[in-house]
């Protein structure tokens, strides 16, 4: 009972104690102490006396305000007390603070020592921080060794990096860098994270929005949105590109996620839309033991034409470099790819490679308008040894294929009729895959998995019949067709 008295009465300082403070670069002649708006420090790097569990607010003022604090080095919170650094939320100073780095150097700059501290630009549902015009190697956020760091509400204009991270969050923000130089990499975001633990749910990104750029003239070639990654949650985000100006000259091909390390483990992936990522929207090359990876309840398309024709895949998991790796409990499971009409949709091992696969499952996945030759590939030189493929589905259209490769040990049973809500049209921004009542391919054609998730995409519960794909139909359909961060989606078990 006293130890509990010690620690009730720990905490309740803790939070007697924590301080407020203000930053306002135009807060006028007052004694820049922090203590009030009028008071205010005037820039970032001017705080001094920080403790664990303070809030710093930021002036945004009336609807903007410019700073330019280059190479920002936050003070730490402690062990379960975070310091928050926030955007100003009352009358005057809640508009949207802009970092303008003026092409010098990075906006938050940390090593191992930065941990415990919280970075929001949340008003009202909007992102309030923008950081831009960092030099094109530098980072808007660059964190090296830092641990529980949550980034939130944040419009970035530069890559981010952790190199490593331990227990990072980084959620509604956008990350959109410039284009790359020769030997400078347009990245995303270097996500080279870890856990205290070996968990998924160490790291998570949630509801970001990341935007690579790509070539000109071959979209296959440019940025990755995101590099590396382990022991994370990756839901509800949204991967696409954008075409730069002049041509892309990097020297990588444009992926949505390549996390190519010895040990990605450990990572769930769902609820996520991939768009337009003309060479592997999602590459798993595991150079090393994989295991733990689920992949599920993900929207695969392409709506832009011009990456279309590229050499596109829609997923690849553990397609490894090299041959004596084991692939155990990883799950590929209710995702559905539009219009990847000019290679494989999905694949799951690869044919030139001998590797053992222990618990695997590959089902559920629904192929529209995709493959050139096949639709979807499972397995590899020992075949479908150790991989559960099942009740995977694919429909032509007008340029897609039917097989699949290797045979299936369980067919669905219906027919070719596929029915979306909205109506399928080829490269629409409009193809969500929602299913509609008069649908025959998909409802009720899955296998059930509830022993591993139990929600579809859109958080609904799916019944003792599982349908394919990443929706599970629900009468009325009410749901709208955007699929960019933000929605609900359905999380696998803890």
């Amino acid at each position: 009972m006293i130890a509990k008295i010690s620690m009730s009465f720990f905490l309740v300082s803790l939070h007697i104690h924590a301080s407020t403070w203000y930053v306002d670069n135009a807060a006028g002649a007052g004694s820049r102490n922090g203590t009030t708006w009028a008071n205010a420090w005037t820039n970032l790097n001017g705080m001094t006396g920080l403790a664990a569990g303070d809030t710093v607010f930021i002036s945004g003022g009336t609807t903007t305000k410019t700073y330019l604090d280059p190479l920002w080095s936050p003070a730490s919170g402690v062990d379960g007390n975070p310091i928050t650094y926030q955007i100003g939320q009352d009358a005057g100073h809640n508009g949207k603070a802009i970092f303008d780095q003026v092409n010098s150097t990075s906006w938050v700059k940390g090593l191992a020592a930065l941990k415990w501290a919280v970075f929001d630009g949340g008003y009202n549902g909007q992102n309030h921080i923008i950081v831009s015009n960092c030099l094109p190697h530098y980072w808007s956020v660059h964190v090296d060794g830092g641990s529980f760091l949550t980034f939130k509400n944040i419009d970035t204009y530069n890559a981010w990096k952790f190199a490593p991270g331990t227990n990072i969050t980084i959620m509604d923000c956008l990350i959109k860098p410039p284009p790359p130089t020769v030997s400078l990499p347009g990245y995303c975001l270097s996500w080279d994270v870890r856990g205290v633990t070996a968990s998924h749910t160490n790291n998570l990104l949630l509801r970001n929005t990341f935007i690579a750029p790509i070539a000109t003239t071959h979209p296959e070639w440019g940025s990755d949105c995101v590099q590396q990654g382990r022991s994370s949650v990756v839901a509800s985000n949204y991967f696409s590109t954008y075409t730069p100006g002049t041509k892309d000259t990097e020297w990588q091909h444009t992926d949505g996620w390549q996390p190519s390390v010895t040990n990605n483990s450990n990572v769930r992936v769902f609820g996520n839309t991939f768009e337009n990522i003309a060479n592997y929207a999602l590459y798993w090359e595991s150079q090393g033991n994989t295991s733990n990876v689920w992949i599920y309840n993900n929207v695969f398309r392409m709506t832009n034409s011009t990456a279309a024709a590229e050499n596109c895949v829609g997923l690849v998991l553990v397609f490894q470099a090299v041959n004596g790796f084991v692939f155990s409990n990883n799950i590929v499971a209710n995702n559905t790819f539009f219009d990847y009409y000019t290679y494989t949709a999905n694949s799951f091992g690869a044919t030139n490679r001998s590797n053992t696969y222990l618990d695997c499952i590959f089902a559920n996945n629904l192929a529209i308008n995709s493959g050139d030759v096949l639709a979807m590939f499972v397995g590899n030189s020992n075949g479908l040894s150790g991989i559960q493929n099942s009740h995977n589905w694919a429909i032509a259209m007008s340029s897609g294929k039917t097989n699949i490769n290797l045979p299936q040990t369980s067919l669905p049973t219906g027919g070719t009729n596929i029915q979306f809500v909205p109506s399928y049209v080829a490269l629409s921004g409009n193809n969500a895959g929602i299913l509609a009542s008069d649908d025959t391919a998909a409802k009720d054609q899955g296998t059930n998995l509830s022993a591993w998730f139990t929600l579809d995409r859109l958080g609904n519960t799916r019944p003792a019949t599982w349908d394919i794909g990443a929706f599970e139909y629900v009468a009325p359909a009410t749901v709208g067709a955007r699929l960019g961060p933000g929605k609900a989606v359905g999380a696998g078990r803890r």
